[in-house]
């Protein structure tokens, strides 16, 4: 689809480095201009139809009122073009050849995730724009049906994984369009609350992935939440990290005591909780705070590129792992980057009790260890874990025979 890209006509432009919608962009337009925001854009450039935004920036986006009449008149006048990203990217996912292995992840900031793991092992990695506009999605589903009717559908084999996928439609016409390649469907957020605001109801979601997966649309569905995966009837797997990537991150120096970067949450502040044990820790050891690093981001286009996080994590002698949505949710990918860093853990997550990780000098536990043992802790050497106990948030094994989720359900 690369070879679809324009360059001429109005100049493209995006509003702020942190845009979220960037990285798609520039896959399908050439010399995208990288704007502040629309204090930058002068008005006859939107009176003229000089520009054309990869999307529009949000209200709480825009401050001032010369930018928000800015807003307003560029949206009146149709300047955007996230209705052409949208269709570039639903003809680039579904009908573009991207080889054996392919994982389409819900965001830019998802697609990272994954693609630092797994590019490595042979997957393409792309992100599949969140789309659900009626209008867009009957256009895309027409010319698909055309696609089928002329060339028909594509017979090579392959793994195909769609994550946090929630739009039935869209399912089965790529399982129409690929019939012969293995579909899964894995969930790596809570399905309550933690797909977006566009998304249907939790029971919805279950209740349509169960149906696709009786009539064969997709072969397999899979949560990184125990009671997620439970309610789905499918497989329960862990966030995971190639440890193969994380070993090149590895260093022996440390720049922080403990180390947290992550959105606020939902309700309380996340780091709330971390309260007692800092004043535990300066009380022990008084001067200790500017060791303490705790950043949150409250916008996704404030978060570091994956690489910048994975460098500051492995500064850390400790990495802090905290409740986002509810004690139900699975683990964040900080566990296993902790993990195979063999970095000690500071979590709120009960659901940790009892883990082949939880070991003396390896686990602290928020609500189950007390504070003033936390000096203790972070002086204890901690116990060696056995390899088994890391295989199930070890990616290089996910979707292959020797895959560890797969034995505990046999």
């Amino acid at each position: 689809m690369n070879s679809e890209k324009k360059s001429a006509g109005p100049r493209i432009v995006a509003l702020g480095r942190g845009s979220t919608r960037l990285p798609l962009a520039k896959r399908y337009f050439d010399s995208i201009e990288v704007l502040d925001g629309f204090d930058s854009v002068p008005l006859s450039d939107i009176l003229l139809r000089r520009i054309r935004l990869i999307a529009v920036p949000s209200r709480r986006e825009t401050r001032g009122r010369s930018a928000r009449a800015k807003r307003s008149l560029a949206k009146a006048m149709g300047l955007s073009l996230s209705s052409e990203i949208a269709r570039r990217n639903l003809a680039d996912c579904f009908f573009g050849d991207h080889g054996p292995k392919v994982l389409f992840a819900p965001s830019e900031t998802a697609a990272r995730f994954y693609r630092t793991h797994l590019s490595p092992l042979g997957f393409q990695v792309l992100e599949l724009k969140d789309e659900t506009s009626p209008i867009r999605l009957g256009a895309f589903f027409r010319r698909a049906a055309k696609l089928l009717a002329s060339c028909g559908p594509d017979r090579s084999e392959g793994l195909t994984v769609f994550t946090d996928m929630h739009e039935a439609p869209l399912l089965r016409l790529y399982r129409k369009l690929h019939p012969a390649r293995r579909i899964v469907l894995r969930f790596h957020d809570r399905i309550e609350g933690g797909l977006g605001g566009r998304a249907p109801s939790a029971q919805r979601v279950i209740l349509s992935a169960r149906a696709l997966r009786s009539k064969g649309v997709v072969d397999e569905l899979e949560s990184y939440s125990r009671s997620d995966a439970a309610a789905l009837g499918g497989l329960y797997r862990p966030n995971g990290v190639n440890p193969d990537v994380m070993s090149g991150y590895d260093r022996p120096s440390r720049d922080c005591l403990w180390f947290f970067m992550g959105s606020p949450g939902q309700g309380v502040e996340r780091t709330k909780v971390l309260g007692a044990l800092r004043a535990a820790l300066l009380s022990a050891c008084p001067g200790l705070d500017r060791w303490l690093v705790e950043k949150t981001a409250g916008e996704s286009s404030q978060w570091l590129p994956y690489a910048d996080y994975l460098r500051l994590c492995a500064g850390a002698e400790v990495m802090v792992d905290l409740v986002r949505i509810g004690q139900d949710e699975g683990y964040s990918f900080r566990m296993a980057e902790a993990l195979f860093l063999n970095r000690k853990i500071i979590t709120n997550r009960s659901t940790a009790a009892g883990e082949p990780f939880d070991r003396p000098g390896r686990l602290f536990l928020i609500g189950r260890d007390s504070p003033e043992t936390l000096w203790s802790f972070l002086q204890t050497e901690p116990q060696p874990l056995e390899p088994e106990a890391l295989r199930p948030i070890d990616a290089r094994l996910w979707w292959t025979p020797e895959d560890p989720a797969e034995a505990v359900r046999q």
